[in-house]
């Protein structure tokens, strides 16, 4: 019932120059009549926004070009640490190189700065699931449920964990109409649905 996470984009405007400033082609002294260049100011804002640019184009690029994803929005989150969707690429990125100890660190950060945040507290619990804390993955879908009710993403995963780890069928059952309530068309709900009502011994309540 997972689905592809996709990268943050909200983030994502074309820089503006800062502030520009006039100095002499040869560098002198600026004597009267000399032309001069107008040489725009770099900066720290300016230069966060062109890595994030790069870093969405490295991670959109097919194939993705990871590595340089990573480089790119971890140099984001130095020059603008409160920047929320850059930990959560950043996060995606290590998360799809299989380094999920650095993805949980960088999705903690983003649901921190923004609790509501839904896409990242799924990521985040799917990487605690890869380094099978449990706990942790469990805690973070009921976080998710908690600050973003609506997140139908969150609840599939917690209904997953739970039909994974053989809870009873009848609280299974209740959590996928939950999920149909806010979303009629989950088809995740629909499959968990089918599997808890089997598992009950009522396969024909399984047919939809």
């Amino acid at each position: 019932c997972k689905k592809e996470v996709e990268p943050s984009t909200s983030g994502n405007q074309q820089p503006t120059q800062g502030p520009e400033v006039a100095a002499n082609i040869d560098g002198g002294e600026g004597i009267e009549g000399e032309a001069a260049v107008v040489v725009p100011v770099i900066t720290p804002e300016v230069m966060a926004q062109q890595l994030f640019n790069e870093g969405l184009v490295a991670l959109t690029y097919d194939p993705p070009q990871l590595p340089s994803a990573v480089e790119r929005f971890a140099q984001v989150v130095q020059y603008q640490p409160e920047w929320t969707e850059a930990h959560f690429n950043l996060g995606l990125a290590y998360f799809k190189t299989n380094n999920m100890i650095k993805a949980s660190q960088s999705l903690e950060q983003a649901t921190r700065q923004d609790p509501e945040l839904g896409e990242a507290w799924v990521l985040l619990a799917q990487s605690y699931q890869r380094q099978r804390r449990s706990g942790a993955a469990l805690d973070a879908y009921e976080q998710c449920i908690q600050n973003v009710p609506a997140n139908v993403d969150c609840r599939l995963g917690q209904v997953q964990m739970a039909l994974d780890s053989r809870e009873s069928p009848s609280k299974i059952i209740q959590q996928s109409l939950e999920i149909l309530r806010i979303n009629s068309t989950s088809i995740g709900a629909y499959v968990l649905l089918s599997q808890a009502y089997i598992r009950q011994g009522e396969p024909q309540l399984a047919k939809f």
